[in-house]
């Protein structure tokens, strides 16, 4: 019951960040140029690309929840994968298109004198963006959604963007113009962080990287308690998306019956699935006496 809460919150997490990032570049990119902020208007540009990211996400999800065919027996889930690798690409570049205007700034010594109101843009920008954040973060941990938790990670650069440039512009309006583009530095220095560091956890999916060793430890004691497993062999496993696959060789004493074999492999099976506590496919193969029966979970 609860996860298909989680469900139906992260079917609405597309929709809501469209609403609210498209609220966002309109509000802060209409404040920063009338109010004379380069680092609100940065930090538009940087919603503008949370928007386009956000559309991604939407669709991504979409077509990640398609049900495994023949043409692809292991379903959609990697798409979410790309889904974070495009995500994230866009906050590169949008971070190095609001590192080199605000360098361009600093280094041409332009005063920027922002106005009042750009405080509202830079505050309102922090509340929205932390409201985003954790109900992505909530859904995405839940699901173990990579492209849902990398949304979430980009809401909460935003929320350290965003605080950033109330500073710079509560700072430029004390005297110190130069803090105003600093900031805008230091949102693009963020997003870049974010962004690199995003890129190539996403691609670790792509290339079918194992379960945490934590879990394939946890794993492992679970099977071996079932009652009639003698030893263990190989455990392999992959995440998909916010699908996980584990494949476990289980040695028995050999003296089993067909059917107490195949009650031994499916509570072994239970047991992995109870451990694993999210949505996958468990394969177990049965090895006695250097006899395999190979039982795979339907």
């Amino acid at each position: 019951m609860r996860y298909r809460a989680c469900q139906r919150c992260a079917q609405s997490i597309g929709p809501v960040n469209i609403g609210g990032n498209l609220a966002l570049t309109a509000v802060k990119g209409f404040l920063g140029v009338v109010g004379g902020s380069q680092a609100l208007v940065a930090d538009a540009i940087h919603s503008l690309a949370d928007l386009l990211s956000s559309g991604l996400l939407f669709v991504g999800l979409r077509v990640a929840r398609r049900p495994a065919n023949s043409r692809h027996p292991y379903g959609y889930g990697k798409v979410e994968f790309l889904v974070a690798v495009g995500i994230y690409t866009l906050l590169l570049a949008a971070g190095g298109f609001i590192m080199y205007d605000s360098v361009h700034l600093i280094v041409h010594r332009h005063d920027v004198t922002p106005s009042a109101i750009t405080l509202l843009g830079a505050l309102l920008s922090a509340v929205v963006n932390e409201m985003m954040y954790r109900q992505s973060l909530c859904a995405g941990r839940q699901l173990q959604s990579p492209a849902v938790v990398a949304n979430a990670a980009e809401k909460r650069a935003d929320v350290y963007s965003s605080l950033a440039v109330l500073a710079g512009i509560a700072g430029a309006k004390l005297g110190v113009h130069v803090l105003d583009p600093l900031a805008a530095v230091l949102v693009a220095g963020l997003i870049l962080h974010s962004s690199v560091k995003g890129i190539w956890e996403a691609m670790q999916g792509l290339t079918d990287s194992a379960l945490d060793p934590e879990l394939l430890r946890r794993l492992e004691v679970a099977a071996g308690e079932v009652p009639g497993v003698a030893g263990l062999g190989s455990v392999r496993s992959r995440v998909i998306g916010q699908r996980i696959w584990v494949e476990l060789d289980v040695f028995t004493d050999g003296r089993q019956s067909l059917q107490e074999a195949e009650e031994l492999r499916r509570e072994v099976v239970g047991a992995l699935r109870r451990c694993v506590g999210r949505p996958g496919d468990v394969v177990v193969h049965l090895r006695a006496d250097d006899q395999e029966a190979r039982c795979d979970d339907e």
